[in-house]
């Protein structure tokens, strides 16, 4: 039921508001491969074989991580802080 519930409200805030921006192949390579390969886990898991979702998780995620780098939060692709 909860995620019955999740996903609706997920769906309804897609057909509402613009989606988030679609990451592609290069952009995600330049993205610490650690945290990527995480952020992967992490949806399948909340999303199982819900592609849809696990895409629109995944690219919250990566604009979210992308974010944290510009602002000095998490270290950039090969960097260390």
């Amino acid at each position: 039921m909860k995620r019955l519930l999740m996903t609706t409200a997920a769906l309804a805030l897609l057909t509402t508001t613009a989606q988030a921006a679609s990451f592609r192949a290069d952009d995600i390579a330049r993205l610490p491969q650690d945290k990527v390969a995480s952020i992967k886990r992490y949806c399948a898991s909340e999303w199982d074989d819900n592609f849809r979702m696990r895409e629109y998780c995944e690219n919250n995620q990566f604009e979210a991580l992308q974010r944290m780098i510009e602002r000095g939060s998490v270290s950039k692709k090969g960097e260390t802080l």
